[in-house]
C-alpha cells in the first residue's frame, strides 16, 4: 500500500472538520455548546491522548466530531476499517470544512502511522482502531504527543470501563446515543471531573 498516495488523495473526510495549520488548540475549549465546553475543562488539548469509547457507526460519534473541529488544527484519521462510509454534504450541513482533514485507511495503521508522523506533522491525530493496540504502540503515540505537541483521539469500538485502565490516556471518556430520548450521554473514566456524566439532546448537539 502506497501510505503517501493515499493520505492525499483521501483529504476529505467528514468526522472532524475545520482545521488550520500552526493554530493551537485552545484553552479552555470552545465548542458551540456551553454545557458540553464545561464540561470538558479544564482538560489541557496539546500534548495528550483522549481515549474515547465510541462504537463504529453510532451517531455518538458526533459528540468527539465537534470537540475536534473546535480544536481547529489540521488533523490526520487513521483507520483500519475498510467498510468506513464519508457522507460529505451531511458533516458541511452541520458547519464542518473537509479541506484541511486527512483521512487514511489501513489494515495496518499503526504501522504506516510510524511512517507518515515521522515524514509529516499533524498537530491533531485520530487513530480509529477495532483491531487491540499493543503496549508499544500506545507508548509511541504518548511518546509522539509529547515531543510534537499533537493532540491525539483514540477512538475505541466498545464501551470504556474503569476495571481496564489505560496509563497512557490523560483523559477516557464514553459517548453514547439514545435513539428513543434523542439524547447523548457523555461519561468521564478518566480525567478532570472523572465519573461525571453529561446528558446532550439531540437538538442541543446540532443547534448549539
Amino acid at each position: 500500500m502506497n501510505t503517501a498516495a493515499t493520505l492525499y488523495e483521501l483529504n476529505a473526510h467528514p468526522l472532524i472538520g475545520h482545521a488550520a495549520a500552526g493554530r493551537k488548540p485552545s484553552a479552555p475549549l470552545e465548542t458551540s455548546i456551553r454545557r458540553l465546553n464545561s464540561f470538558l475543562a479544564p482538560f489541557q488539548w496539546r500534548g495528550q491522548i483522549s481515549e474515547w469509547g465510541v462504537p463504529a457507526g453510532s451517531v455518538a460519534r458526533l459528540l468527539p466530531a465537534i470537540v475536534g473541529k473546535a480544536l481547529n488544527l489540521e488533523c490526520l484519521w487513521i483507520s483500519d476499517q475498510s467498510s468506513a462510509q464519508i457522507y460529505p454534504n451531511t458533516w458541511t450541513g452541520l458547519g464542518f470544512n473537509l479541506n484541511n482533514l486527512h483521512f487514511l485507511q489501513d489494515p495496518t495503521p499503526l504501522a504506516s502511522l510510524r511512517t507518515v508522523v515521522t515524514e509529516n506533522t499533524f498537530p491533531f491525530l485520530i487513530v480509529d482502531c477495532k483491531h487491540r493496540l499493543q503496549k508499544s504502540d500506545l507508548h509511541f503515540l504518548a511518546q509522539h504527543c509529547r515531543q510534537q505537541g499533537s493532540t491525539l483521539f483514540l477512538f475505541r469500538h466498545f464501551y470504556l470501563s474503569n476495571k481496564n485502565g489505560n496509563p497512557f490516556s490523560q483523559q477516557r471518556l464514553n459517548s453514547s446515543y439514545n435513539m428513543a430520548r434523542q439524547s447523548f450521554q457523555l461519561s468521564k473514566i478518566k480525567g478532570p471531573g472523572r465519573n461525571k456524566h453529561l446528558h446532550l439532546k439531540l437538538s442541543e448537539v446540532l443547534c448549539g
